[in-house]
Parts: C-alpha cells; structure tokens; sequence
C-alpha cells in the first residue's frame, strides 16, 4: 500500500468498472470491497500499476480474479438494466439473453472462488477442504448457504438455458413466462412449437392466464439480481472470516507482499486487460 494510503476505496482506486459500477453493487455485495481492500488491493502494484504483481504466488493471484469475475458479470447485469443503456421494450426479446448469461456466468465465477478460497486455506492454513460447497453448508451458521447457491443455478439456467439450446420463449407485451409456469410452456413449445402462441391466445381465458403467468421482463431479471447479490455477500462475508484467520500467518503476509516495489519494463497507456486487473 502506498505511503499515506491507509483505507484504498474503489470509488477511487478501483479500475474503470469498478468505479463505474460500484455505486450501484455496494448497496447489495458490501463484502466486495471489504475483501479487496484486504485481500487484493496488496497483491497488486499501485499506485504504479493496478495489474496483481508477477512474483505474488499463483493460489492468492487465482482467489483475487475469481472475486473480480464475480464484480464484472454482476456489473454486466446492471448494465443491461440499466435504463439508459436499455430499450424499453426490446428488453424483454434482447436485453434478457444478455442479463440471464452474464448472471449464470456470475453463478459459475462464485463457484471458482469458493474453491480458491478453499486452495488458500488449504495452502496457509492447512486444512483439507475436499468440496468446496460443503464448506458453505458447514460454515452457513444457519444460512443454508449450499441451497441458496443451488437455488441460484436454478434461477440462471432456466432462462438462459432456453435462448441458449433453442430460440428461446414467448415474449408478450415485454413480458416473459412466470418461473412457475416456465416448464409449462416449455412443454407447450416442444409440442406445438410457435404454433403454441395462437392456441393460447385462442383460449377462453387466455387474458387471465396471461395475468397469472406472465411477468415483465424487467421486473423478473431485477429480483434475480437482487438474489445473487445478496447471496454473494453473504458467501463474501464467510470468505472474509476464513481469510481474515490468515492475515497474521507469516507465509501468508510474506506472499502477499512478494514483488513489491516492482516494475513493469512496458506499461500500456491504456488497455482493456488493465481494466481487468484488480
């Protein structure tokens, strides 16, 4: 850290989508920074570059992008909800494709750094942690925080997994099939392909089912986003307590400060991998 530098924050310290999206995930994933701040921010070679040092150990450089994958697909999904970014009513046929795979791509990233966090402790701490996800059921205190991760690979395949195996499902008035009744249709396709739309229609209560088993598409993809980022805070926050254990250790400080002070024969005025740095 550099000298007078006592509390990095990424609304200034952080790389360009840090700073741009941090705003709007802090109020959610908290922990985020917290464990940068502790965890990440040593590795890397600010304030001359934001890059994690080459001499830093491979276990700690892999736990510190698997958090920052985590950042960048959950940022992704704002920004598809961001309403300056989105159309109105093409949500719903363009912008859900993108949202539901950036945020299974965030479900994917969280797993990977369930698992550097356990090759850390394992590494510093010798423990001896076979399933990563079995760390999250014995260490849930109470949390459940296996099912909530599992409920959250539910919530980002059903959707994605439809448009990415096939052309994907009905879109009614920016609205899309209710998780529910998304089996239903599914179904319904398989069957009568686009056909199954005109049979619905033709129903005598077409309008009330419409009701009961549509949901606007915007309104679906900011609830799942709320669940992610609750969940990964909480898994951040049990992270933090396990890592936490270890900034005393001395192999484990003396790692994360290996390299510094060191650097790099060419620097890039700017480049999208020193945005992908922190």
């Amino acid at each position: 850290m550099a000298q007078g530098m006592t509390s990095p924050k990424l609304d200034n310290d952080g790389d360009k989508i840090e700073k741009r999206w941090w705003p709007q995930i802090q109020a959610r994933f908290g922990h985020y920074e917290d464990l940068w701040r502790q965890h990440v921010f040593p590795l890397t070679g600010r304030p001359d570059y934001r890059y994690v040092r080459e001499a830093v150990p491979a276990r700690l450089a892999k736990l510190a992008t698997a958090s920052y994958s985590v950042f960048v697909h959950l940022a992704g999904c704002h920004q598809q909800l961001d309403p300056r970014h989105r159309h109105p009513d093409l949500f719903a046929t363009e912008g859900v494709y993108i949202f539901y795979s950036r945020l299974y791509s965030a479900q994917q990233s969280i797993r990977r750094f369930i698992t550097e966090v356990a090759d850390v402790q394992n590494e510093y701490n010798g423990a001896y942690i076979r399933e990563p996800l079995l760390w999250l059921k014995s260490y849930g205190k109470g949390a459940k925080l296996d099912e909530l991760y599992n409920e959250l690979v539910e919530r980002t395949s059903d959707y994605r997994g439809q448009q990415v195996h096939d052309w994907g499902f009905p879109v009614i008035e920016g609205t899309i099939p209710r998780r529910a009744y998304f089996g239903e249709w599914t179904k319904r396709l398989e069957e009568k392909g686009l056909g199954a739309l005109a049979s619905f229609f033709n129903e005598e209560d077409a309008f009330k089912k419409f009701e009961t088993q549509f949901v606007d598409a915007v309104r679906q993809a900011t609830e799942d986003l709320k669940f992610a980022e609750e969940l990964v805070d909480k898994i951040w926050r049990v992270a933090l307590d396990e890592l936490n254990a270890l900034k005393e250790a001395a192999r484990y400080k003396a790692d994360q400060t290996l390299g510094k002070g060191d650097s790099l024969r060419w620097k890039p005025v700017s480049s999208p991998a020193d945005e992908a740095s922190s």
